[in-house]
């Protein structure tokens, strides 16, 4: 019996194969039953991780062009963000890339030639289109040549809400419940906002969503609470009393069940500390439950630090005494976590101004132009350039986080430059910063 041979397309190519424990056994089948086979197999698995591929010496001589980057594309009120990973080589160090763009009406265009970033913002992408975007990689041998399941559509990514501007962020949503909770204690869902007030405190803002609030029950309790650093719980809290009217409170909390099986639970476990009166709004219309707290009366938590297993719960008159999580009318299925920004970052915010210079602006082919941004600037105290991105008209963008670099022009011609800025909180320039270059 002939062994089968497997081409080399029937592998996953790779620089290193991993082999797997031979097999033995014995085959029968109807015409062997009178004289079984044996056989011995052993797989062996190869991936191609770069470099030159396993079967190089079949490969005609010298390098190729670069295979095509896998590109991922996602869209958000910013504009089109592309990336990719440095594809195979083909041989030769990639020096470049060019990205393509066209819609459902308009033929494919080159949109920009960039440097070797592996990544383009496409800020002039415009809402309600649909793009579809194809990147090459290109090296001395030349461009890859892409097909069309090459081809890329962004995928939206939703907002999940502003931290700065009222509910805020949404942190949790809940689903059905089974048995359904009665309307007003029924968490639909959590906010935690962390609008800017100027007196330097931080001050985040818990909205509950419930089901239904054009009803408000008397003796009853919702619940924030989480987890801060080392400490007890936090937690901020509305109540009704016997007429239905509300207050606000926040403190902290005892420590929460199971206790070490060698330990006494405290008397204070699971128990809610009042430290003192919070703010507090109810839209019985909207159904939504606001309370604020300033950061220093729940630990002091400071931007870039998280609140963890952010839990909201709802009870009767025992969530006086008791906000055991098994007690509850109501609480979310999940506990996530958020990660503060600081009121700080929410404070008014106006563009950068871009600032472009050039030298020299004429001069004979190849021209090799300086450009710097350098004397570009924001006029909020406490933000920065952070990135710059330079059109130098011919086709070619990059965006770098340092504000100079050098540009050749090989062919001659008049070329319109220009420059955008971003800031640290994500403003952009909106003003004109251009050079006019002439290459003669």
């Amino acid at each position: 019996m002939r062994p089968r041979l497997l081409s080399a397309a029937a592998l996953l190519l790779s620089t290193r194969s991993e082999a797997a424990t031979p097999a033995s056994g014995t085959l029968t089948t109807a015409n062997t039953a009178t004289n079984p086979l044996t056989y011995t197999a052993l797989a062996s698995i190869a991936r191609q991780s770069g470099g030159r591929p396993l079967f190089h010496d079949f490969d005609p001589a010298g390098a190729n062009v670069p295979g095509n980057p896998l590109v991922t594309a996602t869209a958000d009120s910013a504009g089109v963000h592309l990336t990719w990973p440095v594809p195979d080589n083909g041989g030769a160090a990639v020096t470049g890339y060019k990205v393509y763009r066209r819609t459902s009406t308009s033929p494919r265009a080159l949109l920009v030639n960039l440097g070797p970033s592996t990544g383009f913002d496409d800020i002039t992408a415009q809402a309600g289109t649909t793009y579809y975007y194809m990147v090459t990689a290109v090296n001395a041998v030349g461009e890859s040549q892409p097909c069309a399941s090459d081809e890329v559509t962004p995928m939206l990514i939703a907002s999940a809400g502003d931290p700065c501007n009222m509910p805020g962020v949404s942190v949790v949503k809940d689903g059905a419940d089974t048995p359904p909770a009665p309307p007003s204690p029924d968490i639909q869902e959590l906010f935690i906002a962390e609008p800017y007030v100027g007196d330097g405190q931080g001050r985040p803002a818990f909205t509950l969503q419930l089901k239904d609030l054009s009803t408000v029950p008397p003796n009853s309790y919702w619940y924030v609470i989480w987890d801060w650093g080392t400490g007890p719980r936090q937690y901020v809290a509305a109540k009704t009393d016997n007429n239905g009217v509300f207050s606000f409170d926040y403190g902290d909390v005892g420590p929460a069940l199971p206790i070490p099986p060698t330990s006494v639970p405290p008397s204070n476990t699971n128990a809610p500390n009042r430290k003192g009166a919070a703010i507090g709004t109810v839209n019985k219309l909207a159904g939504t439950i606001t309370i604020v707290v300033q950061d220093s009366q729940v630990g002091s938590p400071a931007a870039g630090q998280t609140l963890t297993n952010i839990s909201p719960r709802t009870f009767g008159q025992t969530g006086g005494t008791n906000v055991i999580s098994s007690s509850a009318l109501d609480k979310t299925d999940t506990t996530p976590a958020y990660t503060l920004i600081g009121s700080n970052f929410c404070r008014p915010q106006h563009p950068p101004t871009a600032v472009l210079n050039a030298s020299p602006t004429t001069g004979a082919l190849p021209l090799t132009v300086n450009f710097s941004g350098a004397q570009s600037s924001d006029p909020d105290a406490g933000d920065a350039i952070a990135s710059y991105t330079f059109n130098f008209g011919d086709g070619s963008v990059v965006t770098q986080t340092t504000p100079a670099l050098a540009h050749v022009y090989p062919v001659a011609g008049s070329y319109r430059a220009s420059l955008i800025v971003k800031d640290s909180r994500g403003g952009q320039s909106v003003n004109v910063a251009e050079v006019i270059i002439t290459v003669q």
